[in-house]
């Protein structure tokens, strides 16, 4: 380990973050969230 993280962890990663910011967008804009993007 030299601390490197991995290219794979790091898309993993940003896509969860990614992934939740969306959830919590339409959980926000509830009234035209999920199809009304």
């Amino acid at each position: 380990m030299n601390g490197q993280i991995p290219k794979w962890l790091y898309l993993l990663s940003a896509l969860g973050i990614m992934l939740v910011l969306y959830f919590l967008y339409t959980i926000f804009t509830f009234p035209n969230g999920f199809m009304g993007f």
